[in-house]
């Protein structure tokens, strides 16, 4: 058998060599053409916890396109969150905390690989990464895009804890505890007095807590301020990510109410004469109306009370004498 020459073989295998690596750039530089992918709702999607996530991601498909020869995958991480493999979606490859979850919001086939997730919770944040992959000559990524997800909850409105009103007068030193649950993630806590102005020289003690299950935060924030006479405090808790500021009820120390001033007994003593004497004299007038009104009943009974005339009198008399 007749060899080349050395010079010549290795000119063979330099030529053969950049022949197969520009076959294989052509190859995939066609595939990326035919599978850009891109997404459509931004980089960041915010959800409110327990809401659906709407991921958005389309491919551009163009003639020559095969689902035999190509796979999509989301994934979270190292997490497989949805599958298409094959025409149709692998639900037994996908994650356990995503089953059941995770739907396609349209047709992969006409080029739609946005997803659905429902009942988010902060357990899905972060960065979900779209993948097309082409199984011919081999298992190689063509194309990705990615989306972050981010999960927000609404605060319940605070409320201050302190004294009872009208246990704490002006000069005493109180605690006041302002209290909020419920939200995701983490809050500003701000205190003010009953105009919104800042409180000077007040610093609060925060504390957070955390759910293991929802993931949502609760807080408390205590001040140490001193009352006086026209005390007020109002606590808010602003969520970071929203923007949204909850406002607690104001707390106000009442101010102490003062005793009516003492009657001297001078004036109580004409106050119940003033109002004795007319009642007292009333009452007697009334008596004598009603006894002369008896006793003109009594002498006359049954005719009105008058004197029969004097002429008819003398009359009576001088017939007797006749």
């Amino acid at each position: 058998m007749v060899f080349p020459p050395p010079s010549l073989r290795h000119r063979l295998v330099r030529w053969s060599s950049d022949w197969l690596a520009m076959k294989a750039s052509l190859y995939l530089t066609t595939l990326s053409v035919l599978l850009s992918v891109h997404s459509v709702a931004g980089d960041t999607v915010t959800v409110h916890w327990g809401e659906h996530a709407f991921l958005l991601c389309r491919y551009n498909k163009e003639e020559g396109f095969s689902l035999r020869d190509n796979y999509f995958s989301w994934q979270l991480g190292k997490m497989m969150v949805y599958l298409f493999e094959g025409g149709k979606s692998k639900e037994k490859d996908i994650d356990g905390e995503y089953k059941g979850r995770v739907t396609t919001i349209g047709t992969v086939e006409r080029g739609n690989l946005s997803l659905q997730i429902t009942n988010v919770t902060p357990n899905d944040e972060g960065v979900y990464t779209c993948h097309i992959f082409t199984k011919v000559p081999e298992q190689t990524k063509t194309d990705e895009c990615s989306i972050r997800l981010q999960v927000t909850a609404n605060y319940s409105t605070p409320s201050i804890v302190g004294p009872l009103s009208g246990d704490a007068s002006p000069g005493d030193v109180v605690n006041l505890t302002c209290l909020s649950s419920g939200g995701y993630p983490q809050p500003v806590v701000n205190w003010t007095d009953g105009e919104s102005r800042p409180l000077v020289n007040v610093s609060s003690e925060d504390e957070m807590g955390q759910d293991q299950g929802s993931k949502l935060w609760n807080v408390s924030s205590v001040i140490e301020v001193m009352v006086t006479p026209n005390s007020s405090f109002i606590c808010t808790v602003r969520n970071p990510r929203t923007g949204e500021i909850r406002r607690s009820s104001p707390w106000r120390a009442q101010a102490p109410t003062c005793p009516p001033p003492p009657t001297s007994v001078a004036q109580h003593t004409s106050t119940v004469v003033s109002v004795a004497v007319p009642c007292v004299l009333l009452t007697c007038l009334a008596v004598i109306v009603l006894a002369l009104w008896l006793q003109s009943r009594r002498r006359y009974p049954g005719v009105p009370s008058r004197d029969p005339p004097r002429d008819q009198t003398v009359s009576h008399v001088e017939m007797e004498l006749v």
